[in-house]
């Protein structure tokens, strides 16, 4: 797997690590002390790669990988480029622009905060629109507005995409097919707002039922 750089407030970096499903099943190899000398942190790398080409079990996660020392983040630049097969490698960053170029170029980013930071907001409510019905399905659409009807629809994405790492179906290909839709409608202007979600409630309620 290619490495990633998780874009976090280093606060919240434990609760998103885990939205993101990176360390799922995985024992963690940690790395935290953005004062840890070269020496240091050379050893650890060193110790840690030979765990994970020896083991798929574990996983190594570098967190304040943005406030590591030069040195410290160039050590990190042939492992970068030589990860074992299957491999999970996270350097935790509260910005990616603290990070070398080379190391950037090296590593997948994702951002947690825009990709799953409200991904709750809107989706226990649809999950409860297809459950009950289309009464309410409408009621729902009647408190949207544009703004949240977009968030909504962006949250909707990222749960469907995440759910088909695990598995594709013709259900969530619909439903992902139909918020992509919606997305493009809203932010197009295209017809009511309201009416655009009351749409897409119904229909991705028929598409969960069938």
């Amino acid at each position: 797997m290619i490495p990633k750089i998780v874009v976090t407030p280093d606060k919240r970096a434990d609760k998103n690590l885990e939205k993101t499903g990176l360390l799922l099943g995985k024992k963690v190899l940690t790395a935290g002390d953005e004062d840890m000398g070269v020496e240091d942190f050379r050893a650890w790398v060193g110790q840690t790669m030979r765990v994970m080409e020896s083991s798929n079990e574990f996983a190594a996660v570098v967190r304040k990988a943005d406030k590591l020392s030069w040195e410290c983040q160039s050590v990190l630049l042939k492992p970068l480029e030589e990860m074992p097969e299957n491999s999970v490698f996270v350097l935790l960053v509260e910005s990616e622009n603290g990070l070398v170029d080379t190391i950037r170029s090296r590593c997948e980013l994702v951002d947690v905060e825009d990709e799953f930071g409200a991904e709750e907001k809107y989706w226990t409510e649809v999950t409860k629109c297809w459950k009950d019905g289309p009464a309410h399905c409408i009621k729902f659409s009647e408190s949207l507005d544009a703004e949240a009807a977009e968030q909504m629809a962006n949250e909707i994405i990222v749960k469907i995409r995440k759910s088909m790492e695990s598995g594709v179906s013709e259900k969530r290909i619909e439903v992902l097919r139909l918020a992509e839709k919606l997305l493009t409608d809203i932010s197009q202007g295209r017809l009511n707002t309201k009416l655009c979600v009351a749409e897409f409630l119904l229909s991705s309620w028929t598409a969960t039922k069938t």
